[in-house]
């Protein structure tokens, strides 16, 4: 019996012994903290990655929002008249069309020119125009 009462005194030193729990401690801390780093850093990436998407998200709204003003200016009367304008020669009543020819590149560049019919024009101006639509159409 004496030898059995050595070798659990000799156990219950070691077990109780500050340097062995000190020992037995930091590993399970360390037990413990490589799963928490591991989770910590996940975390932090998938943090990263929803606000990179909140990011995409916003540019894309955005975008949205820009081609859906894009499309309600493409579907309106005016996009539609200044179409007619370019494409196809087209001029409201009033308004009279000049057609600027470049020599050297060979282009028309087409000027309309908007007369307000609400607005009195005085009589010379009235005859520089008439001088001028002349002169333009020669």
């Amino acid at each position: 019996m004496n030898m059995f009462k050595k070798k659990e005194n000799f156990f219950h030193k070691i077990i109780f012994n500050n340097i062995f729990l000190s020992i037995i401690g930091l590993i399970v801390i360390v037990a413990i903290s490589i799963p928490l780093a591991k989770n910590v850093s996940k975390q932090y990436e998938i943090n990263n990655e929803v606000q990179n998407l909140k990011n995409e998200i916003s540019d894309i709204e955005k975008k949205n929002s820009s081609l859906k003003d894009m499309l309600i200016y493409l579907q309106s009367d005016q996009f539609a008249e200044e179409q007619a304008r370019i494409n196809l020669n087209y001029k409201k009543a009033g308004e009279s069309l000049y057609v600027i020819t470049d020599k050297n590149k060979n282009e028309n560049i087409k000027l309309s020119l908007k007369l307000n019919k609400n607005k009195k024009i005085n009589n010379p101006i009235k005859w520089l125009n008439h001088f001028f639509n002349n002169y333009a159409s020669k």
